[in-house]
């Protein structure tokens, strides 16, 4: 019997064609397409301008809410710290079991349209933050300037109840951190002449650098709990402790 030749060239045009195919066909039903974390906000130009202007938002709402509650706080009672451990321990659970409702919801349709819009290659294109979840965001970023409730575990469950995806909820969290903590710095900034005239410059600087590592420390952490959908955990403590503040101030 004689053997069939191959022309190599004709079978490398076959394979070429076969993996375009392949690349242009979307994802199989069921299966979410996969979109790198590192452009879910600032992959593209469009991507970027939306990401400022969705921090200036943000920034914005949470600024008119803090100058509001930096009047209240020093009038609280210890009781609404303790409160406030409860509330958040509340809505990280809550905004856990609404990811995970979410994540099956998906698992019923080729992609979540509300992360982007699929491309050829079966690829998520991010919308990016809109500026009606931008606002959402900075809303709960201000509710976390109350005593005992989280600024970063507020954030980061608004802007999941809000339809952010998961890892762009955690970076957009720790950018409109920024200006937050920059604009509290400079509201208090009046007191640092009196604080350093009195325990001096280089105790003040050492905790400001100290706070800095371990801040640096549990960011790091904290993100990579938020990609595991593990936020949470934090609950396992934030409830007793709440309760037992209650009961005991």
């Amino acid at each position: 019997m004689g053997e069939s030749k191959i022309n190599p060239q004709e079978f490398c045009l076959q394979n070429s064609c076969h993996d375009r195919m392949s690349e242009a066909t979307p994802s199989p039903r069921g299966i979410a397409p996969k979109t790198p974390e590192a452009d879910l906000l600032t992959g593209t130009d469009e991507l970027g301008r939306k990401t400022i202007l969705a921090v200036i938002f943000a920034t914005v709402v949470t600024g008119a809410i803090g100058v509001v509650t930096s009047k209240l706080i020093p009038e609280l009672p210890i009781k609404v710290t303790c409160a406030g451990f409860l509330f958040t321990a509340c809505l990280l659970i809550f905004s856990a079991k609404f990811e995970k409702r979410k994540s099956a919801r998906k698992s019923d349709v080729p992609f979540d349209s509300a992360q982007g819009t699929l491309s050829q290659s079966g690829e998520v294109k991010p919308k990016g933050i809109s500026i009606l979840q931008a606002l959402f965001i900075g809303f709960m970023q201000g509710v976390g300037t109350l005593p005992g409730i989280s600024r970063s575990g507020s954030t980061i469950a608004g802007a999941q109840l809000a339809g952010v995806n998961r890892a762009a909820a955690g970076e957009f969290s720790f950018i409109v951190s920024i200006p937050a903590i920059l604009g509290a710095f400079v509201l208090e900034a009046k007191d640092l002449g009196e604080v350093g005239s009195q325990i001096g410059v280089l105790p003040v600087f050492c905790g400001c650098l100290a706070a800095f590592a371990w801040g640096y420390l549990s960011l790091s952490i904290l993100m990579k709990l938020i990609r595991k959908g593990k936020l949470e955990w934090f609950a396992c403590y934030l409830i007793p402790l709440g309760i037992l503040g209650l009961i005991f101030f």
